[in-house]
């Protein structure tokens, strides 16, 4: 699980000392970082913050900076921070910044008080902006490769009622992440978001502080999964992801017995133990409904648990020709095999998951082009919008049920759907990448194992995107 580790890190945290922050520190804290640095207001909240996280690691040095977000002005706020982050720093590095503090005030637009509708932007889009700026050119005059994050909210998508300070600064720091990365990623310093939902924080209510190990959250220890389209490329990184992850069992679809031992050597790098299975299918030539019914009916028997807990909806086609012309064959074996494959076995899976009462999660591979129409790619366009779409419907219907649904977008990989554009198309996408290179399938190995594991619990119906920054630019 060394994807998931942070040792000899060091990490700034604004408003760590409880509710989202503090998870966020008892994260960091599990995965072995080797410093927080924390900011607070009240020292038994401070206390209290760093007993709990000395539960998930008894060994993390925690030094602290006493902030006022409210009545401090905020390029002292922000001069204080970083000297002082630096100056504590026990490697003279800081690795990662969180952008968490934050405050929220209620009124309707029209009596919204000025102070009040300041005061918001101040703490919630002015300082972490400049926090941002000045943490993170220092790490790239260090040439520290830095991550930092920020907090923005379901209120940076929607606009939400007597929130309207809120939403203009959670907006705001969603768009400034993208900006910022596009100018950053490729010198090192990735850039992101977490947007929480609604959480029991002293914004909303209290919040109930689960205490366990981390880690395990991540861990696949016993459970089973089937992923079409697994012997290379993206598929190969989600198989390998998941053997690290300690998977029990993979069963994979395959074409070719030599990419098929090929594939399973990979895995195998990550785990020796994982058992693997194999069903072989030509998602071109055979029927959409005998594929189906040979999957479904291959994987429950070969289970060896007699469960299926994961499913990863990967396989797929593409073909280029301008819509006007484009072959009615190949148009109709795109759309088969990318979307009416795809939505089938999720139907057939998802119905036996919800029988058997199996905790399920269903992973299917979308695009960017599930968010852009693309060229001369129609339908394939057609396929990745629709089962995008897709997966947002079935998890409002099942994820109360126990089964999440969501999907993984890559950006551009190297991969064999890749291989006929022009080396021009490939010059202009070169160009506009943030981070400044192609994905690898070492690049699916995280987030694959992220939305099958307990570690993304509260996440359902979402499109995790994977592009190296190209749809924020």
């Amino acid at each position: 699980m060394s994807l998931f580790r942070l040792d000899g890190q060091v990490a700034v945290i604004t408003g760590a000392t409880s509710g989202i922050g503090l998870a966020y520190a008892e994260g960091l804290a599990s995965a072995g970082i080797k410093q927080l640095i924390l900011t607070y207001r009240s020292q038994p909240t401070l206390d209290a913050a760093a007993n709990q996280i000395k539960q998930f690691n008894p060994d993390v040095v925690i030094s602290s900076i006493y902030v006022d977000f409210l009545s401090m002005e905020e390029d002292e706020i922000v001069e204080l921070v970083t000297t002082q982050a630096y100056s504590c720093s026990i490697t003279g590095a800081i690795d990662i910044l969180i952008n968490n503090a934050g405050i929220n005030e209620r009124h309707p637009v029209e009596s919204f008080p000025q102070d009040k509708f300041d005061n918001v932007i101040k703490v919630d889009l002015t300082i972490p902006m400049k926090l941002t700026r000045c943490i993170g050119t220092k790490m790239l005059e260090l040439g520290t490769k830095g991550k930092i994050v920020n907090t923005a909210s379901v209120l940076s998508f929607q606009s939400g009622v007597y929130t309207a300070a809120y939403t203009t600064a959670k907006g705001g720091l969603k768009n400034f992440t993208q900006a910022v990365a596009n100018e950053w990623s490729a010198r090192g310093v990735r850039v992101n978001c977490l947007a929480p939902g609604y959480v029991g924080t002293n914004m909303t209510g209290t919040m109930s502080v689960e205490n366990r190990e981390l880690m395990s959250s991540f861990s696949l220890e016993g459970q089973v999964a089937v992923v079409t389209g697994a012997t290379s490329g993206i598929g190969l990184g989600y198989a390998e992801g998941l053997a690290s992850a300690g998977i029990k069992q993979l069963i994979l679809t395959y074409r070719s017995h030599s990419t098929l031992d090929a594939a399973i050597g990979e895995i195998k790098k990550f785990n020796a133990d994982v058992k693997i299975d194999s069903i072989p299918v030509d998602f071109v030539e055979e029927k959409e409904d005998d594929i189906v019914d040979k999957i479904f009916t291959q994987a429950y028997n070969l289970s060896v648990t007699g469960a299926i807990d994961i499913l990863i909806n990967n396989a797929g086609i593409t073909e280029r020709s301008r819509v006007e012309t484009f072959p009615q064959d190949k148009f109709d074996a795109v759309i088969k095999v990318d979307l009416n494959i795809p939505v089938k076995l999720t139907q057939r899976f998802g119905a036996k998951m919800l029988e058997l009462g199996t905790k399920g999660k269903i992973v299917a591979t979308s695009s960017l082009l599930s968010f852009q129409g693309g060229y001369a790619s129609s339908p394939y366009a057609v396929a990745k919008g629709g089962i995008k779409q897709f997966t947002q419907a079935v998890a409002n219907e099942w994820s109360a049920r126990g089964i999440r649904v969501n999907c993984i977008a890559p950006g551009y990989v190297r991969t064999k759907l890749t291989d006929n554009m022009s080396q021009e198309s490939k010059d202009l996408v070169d160009k506009r990448i943030p981070m400044g290179r192609w994905a690898d399938r070492s690049d699916f190995r995280g987030p694959i194992v992220f939305l099958c594991s307990d570690a993304s619990s509260y996440v359902t119906g979402s499109t995790l995107v994977v592009d190296g920054g190209w749809l924020g630019r």
